[in-house]
């Protein structure tokens, strides 16, 4: 996309309450688009996301907490973007060496 330096500027100068309610609003678009299985749609979302999370990111802004696989049932709240990494990555990060 040519324009997107100037998408992306205009994300990061959004005021951070703003920036949120835009990743929820396409995360809930989202969320309607897969279970309306329109894939091509859900595509572009989720792209759009992960830009929001990056862009989030590098401002210091967690978006969502969710809870994922064995930590779900310890009741523990990870970040959002903490559920991108790969399984054998999160078993890593907690593997004590043994």
């Amino acid at each position: 996309d040519p324009a997107r330096p100037e998408k992306e500027a205009a994300l990061r100068a959004m005021p951070e309450d703003a920036f949120r309610t835009l990743y929820a609003l396409t995360r809930a678009e989202a969320t309607r688009a897969k279970a309306a299985g329109d894939m091509e749609t859900l595509y572009g979302l989720t792209r759009g996301m992960k830009t929001l999370q990056r862009i989030g990111g590098e401002r210091g802004i967690i978006l969502n907490a969710t809870r994922i696989g064995f930590l779900k049932d310890a009741g523990i709240e990870v970040p959002g973007d903490f559920d991108q990494m790969g399984r054998a990555d999160i078993i890593k990060a907690f593997d004590d060496g043994n």
